[in-house]
């Protein structure tokens, strides 16, 4: 998903206001992927599926310790957690990112990364959540399409 916005600047106010936000939806929550969440993160990074399907490279607990901080102090990215919303189970991950050399465009990503999740209509759900998350707060608009 791509998107791009007009205004010089809005990226970095919106982005780091939005630290403590949680979003709710039907069955999900979007909450601020936090250091309270990398240990199992990391669990879902050692799975080889999902390193082939997201492009990642495995990483050393205090090296995801270290993308996490990094993560959450650049205004260009914006990753959440996404936990059932009933459990409040982590469940998958989406996240935002802007591209350095197109000004005002960049990608959504998302992830359900608990097999029994999958195929259930999360992704989407979370990916509607994000999108108006995106639109409504941060002036994102969807500017083209891609499936994979």
């Amino acid at each position: 998903m791509f998107l791009s916005k007009d205004i010089e600047g809005w990226r970095e106010e919106a982005l780091i206001q939005d630290k403590k936000l949680m979003i709710v939806g039907q069955n999900i929550l979007l909450v601020p992927y936090s250091p309270e969440h990398v240990a199992r993160y990391h669990e879902w990074m050692k799975d080889e599926e999902i390193l082939k399907f997201t492009g990642s490279e495995p990483l050393s607990l205090d090296e995801e310790i270290e993308m996490q901080k990094k993560w959450e102090d650049e205004y260009d990215k914006s990753t959440f957690i996404i936990l059932d919303k009933e459990s409040k189970h982590m469940i998958g991950d989406i996240n935002m990112f802007f591209y350095e050399d197109e000004k005002y465009h960049g990608e959504i990503n998302v992830m359900i990364a608990e097999k029994e999740y999958r195929r259930k209509g999360l992704a989407k759900e979370a990916l509607r959540l994000f999108m108006h998350y995106a639109y409504r707060r941060l002036g994102a608009k969807v500017t083209r399409k891609s499936y994979v």
